[in-house]
């Protein structure tokens, strides 16, 4: 980002916290193998919000902080994916689901810590005050959704 390097998933979040609304993020990103070059103008997640941002599912399985009902990978979608942890996400409102997250996509890991239980999830995102980089496989490609939670 801006012509610094991003070695671990959790440098994203951290160097984009740094900026400020309206700021300017050029990204080089990798896809379909050649680098993608964009350019982004950050803006303020208040400006987004709406009456149903926080809402939390009802599901026991939810991680409220991000708006995430959740459940394990069976036997069979491990087999089928090729993914050998991780966990389906049933839905997504709130926070997660304005940052980008779909139902069907597959949380492999929350600030670089892989999750394979919902209480995983819980323990990283309740250690997490301003916002949470989740790991998400959809489809064929693995992607990062910086999600602001606090």
């Amino acid at each position: 980002m801006n012509g610094q390097p991003i070695v671990q998933s959790s440098d994203l979040p951290s160097m984009l916290s740094l900026a400020k609304p309206g700021d300017k993020a050029n990204l080089e990103v990798w896809r379909d193998g050649k680098i993608v070059r964009i350019d982004a103008r950050l803006a303020d997640a208040s400006d987004k919000a709406n009456d149903d941002d926080d809402t939390e599912l009802a599901s026991a399985d939810s991680p409220s902080r991000l708006g995430l009902a959740l459940r394990p990978l069976d036997p069979n979608e491990r087999r089928q994916s090729g993914i050998a942890s991780g966990l389906v996400i049933e839905d997504a409102n709130g926070a997660a689901a304005n940052a980008g997250v779909q139902p069907g996509d597959v949380l492999l890991s929350v600030n670089g810590r892989a999750v394979n239980t919902v209480d995983q999830v819980r323990d990283v995102v309740g250690k997490s005050s301003k916002s949470v980089a989740l790991l998400i496989q959809r489809g064929a490609n693995k992607i990062f959704i910086p999600v602001r939670i606090g």
